[in-house]
């Protein structure tokens, strides 16, 4: 049985985190070189405000593949979905797991495109694929594992047929044959709190 957890998120999104922050720094450093302390302190907590979200949004979200499940991290809800309760993973609009009439969407693993032509079967081994006339394979981008949707579903995918075909759904290895779901207060608070912050310090210094 798989006992090692996995973590994926999109490298785009750790860049234009990082990207954000260097960002961020080098205003923060310019204004006090140029104008002063003054104007950091009222344009600081816009751009503290301003990478925060971005890492809220773009690096915060994460998949989390476990022996029990997949713990789908969204910025303000949290989804771990057991090995037993899914039905299908999708990736039509983002990665998206079902479990029985309940959809879960990932954030971090959104889809591109609709269909990629042309594509050899070499290069989609594992991956859900249609053939056209002539033989032709044709499989959605978001599919493909070099996209972060295509990546999640592949995973997911031959990890539960992995314990399926070894029995353990049915054995009662796997625990937990439903959803868990939970909403973190902190990240939604914080985030309303800094532009919050933000405003009315720029407003008392005015």
């Amino acid at each position: 049985m798989h006992t090692d957890s996995r973590i994926l998120r999109p490298a785009s999104g750790i860049a234009l985190t990082l990207a954000m922050w260097l960002l961020g720094a080098v205003a923060m450093v310019s204004l006090v070189w140029l104008q002063g302390w003054l104007p950091l302190a009222a344009f600081a907590p816009i751009i503290v405000a301003a990478c925060y979200w971005v890492w809220l949004l773009f690096w915060y979200p994460r998949i989390v593949i476990e022996p029990g499940g997949v713990e789908v991290r969204n910025p303000f809800r949290t989804f771990h979905v057991s090995w037993p309760a899914i039905t299908a993973v999708d990736t039509r609009w983002t990665l998206t797991l079902r479990a029985g009439k309940r959809r879960i969407d990932a954030w971090s693993a959104p889809a591109s495109g609709r269909y990629a032509g042309g594509v050899r079967a070499a290069e989609v081994r594992g991956v859900p694929v249609e053939r056209r006339d002539g033989g032709v394979v044709v499989a959605r981008p978001s599919d493909l594992p070099s996209t972060s949707s295509g990546l999640a579903s592949l995973v997911i995918r031959r990890t539960w047929e992995s314990i399926r075909e070894q029995g353990w759904l049915d054995s009662g290895a796997v625990e937990g044959t439903g959803v868990r779901v939970r909403t973190p207060a902190w990240p939604l608070a914080v985030a309303i709190a800094l532009p919050l912050v933000a405003l009315i310090t720029a407003l008392s210094i005015q």
